[in-house]
């Protein structure tokens, strides 16, 4: 599902938290910033060059090239070590990045299939049953749907299809699905 299939890199992140000094109960007064990267939705921990500083919800490039803020990432992070202030601003971050990717998901509404006879990748999706799933094949079997606001208008059961990514997007990060749609 990612828009960067051809590689595992991030490259663009959004700021989580940005630890100025490290972390308090840590030796290492050397500054770090969590973040979320916008394609695969990869936790990172990234050590920024001297002199720089962050805002939450900051949009930062750590990809290959010049970094103009960011030195280099220094490690994968696994939900559990993100700081309580970085945990508060994720879902925030992960509902920019899908309203930020209306085209991308809403052509995931639009061509998702059947994982087998009995189930549809559609209703891995939190609150997506039989009769949602239903509701929303008839509707696209007419016409793709167009935007948000088309799928939540023509099935009313999906009246905040972001929040619906979003949920299916968190769980993912914090390893509570069993098959990952979207996160890598």
């Amino acid at each position: 599902m990612s828009t960067n299939q051809s590689s595992d890199r991030e490259e663009n992140a959004i700021v989580l938290d940005y630890l100025s000094h490290g972390y308090h109960d840590d030796n290492d007064p050397t500054p770090l910033v969590q973040v979320v990267g916008t394609s695969g939705y990869k936790l990172l921990e990234l050590i920024p060059k001297e002199d720089t500083s962050f805002s939450l919800q900051d949009d930062v490039y750590i990809g290959r090239g010049e970094r103009p803020n960011i030195k280099h990432v220094k490690r994968k992070l696994p939900h559990d070590d993100l700081t309580s202030a970085a945990k508060g601003e994720l879902e925030h971050a992960i509902r920019s990045i899908v309203e930020d990717k209306e085209d991308e998901y809403v052509n995931f509404f639009n061509n998702a299939q059947p994982i087998s006879t009995r189930s549809h990748v559609l209703q891995m999706l939190p609150g997506v049953g039989k009769k949602h799933l239903q509701s929303i094949l008839d509707e696209r079997h007419y016409e793709d749907f167009s935007s948000y606001d088309d799928l939540s208008e023509r099935v009313q059961a999906l009246n905040d299809p972001v929040g619906i990514l979003t949920k299916r997007i968190i769980g993912e990060i914090k390893g509570e699905e069993k098959r990952n749609l979207f996160a890598k």
